[in-house]
């Protein structure tokens, strides 16, 4: 059974036309109005100190469908406008996934991990912002209730769950079909976990073919790895060299696991221009 996600509200579809006239409000206008608000929003943060990363830094925050691009800094306690062509840190995302932020009507993990909010430019400061966002509680919530919020949750998780599980179990008999018992047994469990926390909509495109083949080369990467050492492979995939193919390019890592690990390597990416378009952590 394919599990499609939701239909966004009416809300969300209308929110870029919005924030549009922001576009054309005078530079002196966004440069004090926007700065303050950030300011409220985060204010419990920049009284505990937790915004002092931002001080001679700048961050950008770019509302992708509504062409909006703020920059801030920290002078004196206070956020202030800053240029954001100088961004040392840019958090991206449309603009419902930034007001699901502001307002506490999502999990913040979530946003980053689907991809609704991302994360790019110098990696420690990028992951101590990351950090700082997860950890976020709004003083206002919007109107939305915390056991329908959790419900929300609760109904994408099972979906991701059910969705992988379905496709981990294709997987697995895939490799009983194609590889010894013995070896078929011992691949199995990893097969069924490979794709488990990946969100329903980035498998839609995906065949069971080009997935198989992914986790069996993640797979014999980690069987070649020393304990203790990271191991990585990069291969673009060919149909007469790996038995799949795929247009992008695949970057597999096994290594022992610590924080930010993937938020590390995602961000190393992407400071080098490299789009990611798919993440598989089993």
């Amino acid at each position: 059974m394919t599990i499609k996600p939701p239909k966004p509200p009416q809300l969300d579809r209308a929110l870029p036309l919005l924030l549009a006239p922001l576009r054309f409000a005078p530079p002196p206008v966004n440069a004090s109005l926007i700065p303050r608000l950030v300011h409220i929003m985060l204010a419990d943060a920049v009284a505990d100190g937790e915004l002092d990363i931002l001080d001679g830094r700048v961050l950008a925050l770019e509302v992708t469908d509504a062409r909006l691009r703020y920059g801030f800094t920290l002078q004196e306690q206070r956020v202030a406008a800053a240029d954001p062509d100088q961004a040392d840190v840019t958090v991206r995302g449309d603009a419902a996934a930034f007001l699901a932020l502001a307002g506490g009507a999502a999990d913040p993990d979530m946003l980053f991990f689907r991809r609704r909010l991302s994360v790019e430019g110098d990696v420690a400061l990028g992951l101590s912002v990351k950090n700082l966002l997860e950890s976020y509680e709004p003083r206002h919530r919007l109107p939305s209730a915390p056991s329908e919020r959790r419900a929300g949750m609760s109904e994408q998780s099972a979906a991701v769950a059910e969705r992988g599980g379905a496709i981990g179990q294709r997987l697995a008999e895939l490799a009983a079909e194609r590889w010894p018992a013995q070896t078929a047994a011992a691949l199995a469990p990893f097969a069924r976990r490979y794709v488990a926390g990946v969100p329903p909509e980035d498998l839609e495109a995906r065949s069971d073919e080009a997935l198989y083949g992914a986790m069996v080369a993640h797979w014999r990467l980690g069987r070649q790895r020393s304990p203790g050492e990271a191991a990585v492979g990069v291969y673009s995939p060919e149909p007469e060299r790996h038995g799949w193919e795929s247009s992008h390019t695949v970057v597999d890592v096994v290594t022992d696991d610590r924080p930010f690990l993937v938020d590390s390597v995602v961000m190393a990416l992407q400071r080098r221009g490299v789009q990611v378009h798919l993440i598989v952590h089993p």
